[in-house]
């Protein structure tokens, strides 16, 4: 194919010596060779700057950048700043990307469309992860069709996208201020530029578990305060999409529910599962009162344990609530556990 168009692909690091030499490997064996490698090492204690130095004199499409510890967002920000290329990708420094992502998706941009691409969680290391040159499936998507890809977990993060660094430079930046969603805001605010979506149904991208399937949650501080920021932001877009339905409203309060809830699960554990006066006076908030109402009204459309726990939230037995949750939860952890075992056994058979 032409490769004219630089392409920069930007990577935050923070102490990530264990696993950043592969992440740089998948980067580097792009069959897309015009690009340039924007490493921002934002203050590491470990080796990483060191594995970024020995890895760039080997490499002059590396461009190595150090300052002082501010967070991914400030990284990622100075990354804009930096990148010459038309387009921009970015990489988290423990992830990994098929040979051939730049490639796939430079194939069918079109211009103030937005390239996503499918991801999946690593499951053996460097296993499998390779250039994938079978038939592709793109479906190039309106911007009402936000909310599918919402539900599909592909809008929130920056890694599975092709952005465009000519709408970026219109101001669109990453917080630098919240510890939680400023991913998503960050593509809220770029999704107002562009007329659409071009979604390419296949897996380019690959993470690394961080266990963000448990009930036991990490805590942020003000946790509540920030999700109820990221949803007013949300329902602020959608308010101005054409077509957003009824039932894609009654999704997205159910969603919105569920994030308050993981929210003061991650309060509960902090605390010893005590600090009840605080979990309760932000059940009696203005805001968690509205959500609970609006997610009522569309309980029909909701399974029988979600209604359940709606049920209980109303009579105030939310402590209840939270332990057959995390009883459900660890049964099927140990489930998954044993069945995974059982295929493993099987493949050595």
């Amino acid at each position: 194919m032409n490769q004219s168009e630089l392409v920069s692909i930007i990577v935050p690091i923070y102490n990530s010596e264990k696993y950043l030499n592969d992440c740089l490997k998948s980067i580097q064996k792009q069959t897309y060779h015009n690009i340039e490698i924007l490493l921002i090492d934002d203050g590491s204690q470990d080796n990483s700057l060191v594995i970024c130095e020995e890895v760039g004199v080997l490499d002059d499409r590396i461009k190595i950048y150090h300052q002082e510890n501010q967070g991914v967002s400030a990284a990622r920000n100075r990354g804009i700043e930096l990148a010459k290329g038309k387009y921009i990708l970015f990489i988290d420094s423990d992830d990994m990307i098929i040979d051939n992502m730049v490639e796939q998706m430079l194939l069918i941009a079109k211009e103030h469309l937005l390239v996503i691409c499918e991801y999946k969680r690593m499951e053996d290391e460097v296993n499998a992860i390779a250039s994938q040159n079978k038939k592709i499936d793109v479906i190039e998507l309106d911007r009402t069709s936000f909310w599918e890809l919402y539900k599909k977990n592909l809008i929130n993060s920056p890694c599975n996208k092709l952005y465009e660094r000519e709408i970026l430079l219109k101001g669109i930046q990453f917080s630098k201020g919240l510890s939680l969603g400023e991913d998503l805001l960050f593509n809220l605010d770029y999704l107002k530029y562009i007329e659409g979506f071009v979604y390419l149904k296949q897996v380019c991208y690959y993470y690394r578990n961080t266990g963000l399937n448990s009930l036991s949650n990490k805590y942020y501080e003000n946790g509540f305060e920030i999700q109820i920021r990221l949803y007013q932001n949300l329902i602020k877009f959608c308010q101005i999409q054409k077509k957003f339905w009824g039932v894609q409203w009654g999704e997205l309060y159910w969603y919105y529910f569920k994030s308050l809830q993981v929210a003061l699960d991650a309060e509960f554990e902090k605390n010893f599962y005590k600090n009840d006066k605080e979990i309760i006076k932000k059940m009696k908030s203005t805001e968690f009162k509205r959500v609970l109402d609006k997610v009522r009204k569309n309980r029909s459309e909701l399974r029988l344990v979600n209604r359940l726990e709606l049920f209980l939230y109303y009579c105030n037995m939310w402590k209840l609530n939270y332990w057959l949750r995390r009883k459900k939860m660890s049964l099927k952890e140990c489930w998954n556990s044993r069945f995974s075992l059982a295929n493993k056994k099987n493949a050595r058979k």
